[in-house]
């Protein structure tokens, strides 16, 4: 029996959310599919967050925070960029910190360590993107090859993402 069924139900929808909006992203070439397959990927994600909000208050500020970010992708330029960096990178942690803490309320620790390493890749990721966001306005060329990097990086981190988010909503 699920302890958390909302919260698993959020999480479920979230993952299926992040499947969707990677398949857009990789289907660039094809824009209308693969906009409309991001866009949809993006709402999902949402979504989950709002089903998830009813089981504990770390999920409503990640809900509170991923509409927020919505506006901040509206700003211009460098300062837009890294607005929306921070304020993703606190959706991830409030998610994660939160789904760790409910796993570990339902001797799940194993999974709840996956969340914080998660995080923690993030973490990382999040502050070498603002660095190479200001490096890109110093030398193009080297913050060009570090974002590079930087990709395969943020690659692997979402992918360990969505078997967190998988693992997790089955847990629960």
């Amino acid at each position: 029996m699920e302890r958390y069924p909302m919260a698993a139900d959020g999480l479920h929808t979230m993952f299926n959310g992040q499947i969707l909006a990677i398949v857009g992203v990789v289907l660039f070439f094809i824009p209308l599919v693969g906009s409309v397959l991001a866009i949809v990927g993006g709402i999902l994600y949402i979504v989950g967050m709002y089903k998830a909000r009813e089981e504990d208050e770390g999920y409503r500020t990640a809900f509170i925070l991923s509409i927020v970010n919505l506006v901040v992708n509206l700003l211009p330029g460098t300062l837009g960029e890294i607005a929306s960096t921070v304020v993703g990178l606190l959706v991830v942690y409030f998610v994660c910190t939160t789904t760790a803490r409910l796993l570990r309320e339902v001797d799940a620790d194993d999974v709840a360590d996956l969340g914080m390493r998660v995080w923690t890749i993030n973490l990382m990721c999040a502050v070498a993107s603002v660095v190479i966001s200001v490096l890109v306005l110093i030398s193009f060329s080297l913050g060009a090859v570090l974002a590079m990097a930087l990709v395969v990086v943020e690659l692997v981190g979402g992918v360990l993402y969505l078997v967190f988010l998988s693992r997790a909503w089955k847990a629960l």
